[in-house]
């Protein structure tokens, strides 16, 4: 068990840590609710909309998506670079997220992590009426983070070995 012996620099990571995260969330979240929630805001029928304004809007809402996708996908590697030099600006270090962003095995695990992470959400949803949902919900966010820590140890292992 850690020792807790400076809490003030757990809580300054911690701190740090939780701005990476809403550095990375915010972007994808504001995309999203300006081009869905926008969207939903109108009041059209489906003969009034022409074809150009349904694929226009086809087009946006899919890059809007992949966009978001871009941001999330990053954070694995971000939170990693940033933990492993205890400085913000290392979370947005090009060279660091671009090796992570081509890698295979980053990709592989940061997928594999959502998926069976989401499906175990499913499953703890599922099964709150009994008193276990809590504990598969808990399984479902170490699956994920196990993932997410093996893809980020095979694309960067110099953060991995420096943190």
């Amino acid at each position: 068990m850690p020792q807790f012996r400076n809490v003030r620099e757990i809580l300054r990571v911690g701190l740090g840590g939780a701005v990476v995260v809403v550095a990375f969330l915010l972007p994808a979240t504001v995309t999203l609710l300006v081009t869905v929630a926008g969207a939903s805001q109108l009041s059209l029928s489906a003969g009034d909309v022409p074809f150009t304004v349904s694929f226009g809007f086809a087009l946006g809402s899919t890059t809007s998506l992949l966009l978001a996708v871009v941001f999330v996908y990053l954070l694995p590697a971000a939170l990693a670079n940033y933990l492993a030099r205890r400085q913000l600006r290392a979370a947005f270090d090009l060279d660091v997220l671009r090796r992570a962003a081509v890698h295979g095995g980053y990709f592989y695990d940061v997928l594999v992590g959502v998926v069976a992470g989401s499906l175990l959400l499913v499953a703890a949803r599922a099964t709150a009426p009994f008193a276990v949902g809590f504990f598969v919900a808990f399984y479902g966010e170490l699956v994920t983070v196990a993932f997410w820590s093996r893809g980020v140890s095979r694309a960067i292992p110099d953060v991995v070995d420096a943190a």
